[in-house]
């Protein structure tokens, strides 16, 4: 009984995915904005955004070992790229983030390998979703 009411969010939980998802959404918005400035940087904008986002990441993972944690920092930022016009953002966020969550609960947020594949997740889920108005969308491009 104890150990299913330790394994919930708890308020402090829920204030540092907060926190931290909206700090991870600032530096990505910030250092893309920044590398879209060069054609040459923008080239390099995903390994730099991520190796920026990984240690907020994995901070949290860090601190807040309970279920949950995964899917709401991708819920969190994709909600944030939606009120910014990226609602399909939102959709790979949500979409990923469960297949992160699934993953990282079997490993209790421990396995710090399964979190940095939750990670991997995370980030692909952004680009994808920042790619994808270009497929539904042609004259987008």
């Amino acid at each position: 009984m104890s150990n299913a009411k330790e394994n919930k969010l708890k308020m402090k939980d829920i204030a540092m995915i907060g926190i931290f998802g909206a700090l991870l959404f600032v530096i990505t918005m910030l250092a893309g904005s920044l590398m879209a400035l060069s054609m040459t940087v923008q080239m390099y904008s995903v390994s730099i955004i991520a190796i920026l986002s990984a240690p907020l990441y994995m901070l949290v993972m860090a601190k807040v070992h309970k279920r949950g944690a995964v899917i709401g920092i991708c819920a969190l930022v994709g909600i944030l790229w939606a009120l910014f016009g990226g609602f399909f953002v939102l959709i790979w966020m949500i979409a990923l983030g469960i297949v992160g969550e699934i993953l990282a609960s079997k490993a209790q947020y421990q396995n710090y390998k399964t979190l940095t594949v939750s990670f991997g997740l995370y980030t692909v889920a952004y680009y994808l979703g920042a790619i994808a108005p270009i497929s539904y969308y042609p004259a987008y491009a």
